[in-house]
């Protein structure tokens, strides 16, 4: 009976244990069933909320840009290219704070079609002239194909023809055009197997001359003369011509041999490098021209000819031309020791306020004389000088060369016993530089702004003409480089594959571990 009731006990006890049990796993499974759609619902709003900030964060930014760039755009631009291609230097401001006239800076083609090298865009850098002129430099863009009548407008009687993708600088108060292509925007050179080059952008300089040239009432003009072998200013000195052309002059060629006058409208006169004397007709009309208070450069180099008709017109202005060569016995006045290229003083006088020692380069020079002076109308003084070291070879013999001393590379000279104050109200200024090469395109291509060359050609030119000419000496700048500067092709290649497969590769495993394990989360 006891053994019946313990069984009936177990029994019990075992139900009630079953019932718990199976009561458990109904709990849990109601409970899986209960937790599942809360988490989904919790995923889906987060995903909600993830999508709808990143969407409204670039709302924001989108908005926030357009607003502030059509409020403080213009204003707030910063240049930070390698060599500011997109700014405009002080040069270029003071022109433009001078600026009296409206002028019209018109592309001929669509905005963003031109044909410069991409990474040499300038439509930034011409926004930065509208600028700073106060409302006076208008940029616009018209395309001569859609537009035509823009060509006649600009050039109406056809002697600029300016062409589709061309710049045309216009100042209507003046009605002066200058016309620019993207060769006078570009500095073009030549690799070795002759391939044009891009080495550096002059669109600053080029820019700013055009505005200098059809802002001007007047433009004084410079004849070239012709005759006596001078050489080719095309080939050899197209930075010095730029540079003249760039400050508001006009050039001309004159050919000295079939002209018994200069020209009325000749303001200076440039004899480059003759290699031949002048003859009789030449040099009386060279005399009539000085007399009207005119002015005459000649700039020479030691060969093997003399001028004795030229020196004796230059005897008049206490000048004459040596057939003496310099050589430079200063090894610190050297250039690569050599004793023919060597760095010269400019001194103080009519021409610079101030001397700049050991700044002016100079090569192959002859050796210029001041004559002695009895006039006292006649104002003539040393401009470029060596230092006290330099001898002088007659003919370029060496063997003869003279006791080393101060040698005179150029003479600047002032007669004014043709002013008779009614017809002549000018002094005939004359100045004979021994060293054309010091405006070759080898010097100032190369070197710059780093020697005083293109300085004492700019105030060479004021004081011929009389005039504060705005002296626009602006480097062409670099276009920004992004090759790497050093190492060798091994190095390239293993930064290459490193960047370009490497890097890639390794943030794609990265990102496919992360999506496993947070997928079994």
């Amino acid at each position: 009976m006891e053994d019946n009731r313990k069984k009936l006990v177990e029994k019990i006890l075992e139900e009630n244990n079953d019932k718990q049990t199976k009561k458990s796993k109904k709990d849990k499974k109601a409970d899986k069933r209960s937790a599942g759609p809360v988490v989904d619902r919790r995923n889906r709003s987060l995903k909600l909320i993830s999508v709808s900030s990143a969407l409204l964060f670039i709302a924001i930014v989108m908005v926030f840009n357009f607003v502030f760039d059509s409020l403080l755009g213009s204003r707030l631009k910063w240049d930070w290219s390698q060599t500011d291609m997109y700014s405009i230097g002080g040069i270029t401001e003071k022109l433009l704070g001078d600026l009296d006239k409206e002028v019209r800076i018109i592309g001929l083609f669509d905005e963003g079609t031109g044909q410069m090298p991409e990474a040499a865009k300038i439509e930034i850098l011409l926004e930065k002239y509208e600028q700073k002129s106060s409302g006076l430099v208008s940029v616009e863009y018209i395309n001569p194909v859609k537009t035509p009548s823009i060509i006649t407008a600009i050039d109406p009687d056809g002697v600029l023809k300016p062409r589709q993708n061309d710049f045309a600088i216009w100042c209507e108060d003046t009605g002066k055009v200058k016309i620019l292509g993207v060769y006078d925007l570009l500095k073009i050179g030549y690799d070795q197997s002759y391939n044009q080059t891009i080495e550096g952008v002059t669109a600053e300089e080029a820019i700013s001359g055009a505005i200098l040239y059809v802002s001007s009432e007047e433009t004084p003009v410079v004849y070239m003369t012709k005759g006596q072998g001078e050489e080719d200013y095309t080939q050899t000195f197209t930075a010095m011509m730029t540079l003249i052309r760039n400050n508001n002059f006009e050039v001309k060629d004159l050919d000295m041999l079939t002209t018994s006058e200069i020209p009325e409208d000749a303001r200076l006169l440039i004899m480059l490098n003759p290699v031949s004397d002048i003859n009789a007709a030449g040099r009386k009309a060279l005399e009539n021209y000085l007399k009207k208070g005119r002015s005459l450069l000649v700039m020479t180099e030691f060969n093997n000819y003399t001028f004795p008709v030229l020196n004796s017109l230059l005897a008049d202005y206490n000048i004459e031309i040596s057939n003496d060569r310099i050589r430079e016995g200063d090894k610190d006045r050297r250039f690569s020791d050599n004793g023919y290229i060597f760095l010269a003083d400019a001194a103080t006088g009519m021409i610079s306020e101030q001397s700049y020692d050991k700044m002016t380069l100079i090569m192959n020079a002859r050796n210029l004389n001041l004559l002695r002076n009895t006039k006292e109308w006649i104002k003539v003084e040393n401009f470029i000088v060596t230092g006290d070291q330099a001898s002088l070879e007659p003919e370029g013999d060496i063997e003869a060369s003279k006791q080393p001393g101060v040698a005179t590379v150029a003479i600047a000279s002032e007669n004014s016993g043709f002013m008779d104050g009614a017809n002549v109200t000018e002094a005939a200024k004359v100045l004979v530089i021994g060293s054309s090469g010091f405006m070759s395109d080898s010097i100032l291509n190369y070197y710059g702004t780093q020697v005083y060359n293109m300085y004492a050609f700019y105030g060479s030119l004021n004081w011929l003409v009389d005039s504060n000419i705005q002296d626009l000496v602006i480097t062409p700048k670099e276009l920004p480089s992004y090759l790497l500067k050093s190492g060798n092709n091994t190095g390239y290649w293993a930064a290459a594959v490193f960047a370009v497969i490497i890097i890639p590769i390794g943030l794609f495993v990265t990102a496919l571990v992360v999506f496993r394990k947070r997928k079994n989360l």
